[in-house]
């Protein structure tokens, strides 16, 4: 039952937040911090936030208590977590990203400009594949912030204006990149 518990609860926390389940884990079995470094080389202390819902049941209460409403629990119990734990992930990249000055402020009613979608894809690092091609981004979003994108994205693509200016971004995104890897130092 233990295995079920933890099974439901792992599922309700990966439904309620997907993103969680697409980041790579790595286990420790000591250390109390999370520093990182820069691309300038600058070590940044990171702030281990404990992520923790708590629930419990007495005795009395849980005896009799029907398989599918203990499953319930671990349900309700995996969404809290799922939900606390985007939210400080979504946090901790707000804040990283307003330190380094990769943000692009959009208007209160949400929609994007076509400058603005510019200057996302000029701040964000693009590598690219054996062919040249960009590699695919990932951009987190509601599914009504959504929807407005590809309708712009759309009419962007059938502007040949907006096409030339996004081959520029994507050129020097290239030229950016190559130099990335010609710095890279190869190790046995």
């Amino acid at each position: 039952m233990k295995d079920t518990f933890n099974r439901t609860m792992f599922d309700s926390l990966w439904r309620a937040a997907p993103i969680l389940r697409r980041i790579r884990c790595h286990h420790f079995v000591e250390g109390s911090r999370n520093d990182y470094e820069q691309e300038d080389g600058t070590i940044v202390e990171g702030d281990q936030q404990l992520a923790r819902v708590e629930y419990s049941i007495k005795y009395e209460n849980a005896t009799g208590l029907r398989p599918e409403v203990f499953l319930e629990h671990a349900e309700e119990l995996g969404q809290k977590m799922g939900e606390r734990m985007e939210s400080q992930l979504f946090q901790t990249l707000g804040a990283i990203t307003d330190q380094i000055g990769n943000s692009v402020a959009i208007g209160q009613d949400g929609d994007m400009t076509f400058e603005q979608w510019l200057e996302i894809n000029t701040k964000v690092m693009t590598d690219f594949d054996d062919d040249g091609e960009p590699h695919t981004k990932h951009l987190v979003c509601t599914p009504e912030f959504q929807k407005r994108l590809i309708t712009s994205l759309n009419e962007w693509e059938r502007d040949p204006e907006k096409v030339a200016a996004m081959k520029v971004v994507m050129a020097k995104q290239k030229e950016a990149y190559d130099a990335r890897e010609a710095r890279r130092r190869m190790v046995d």
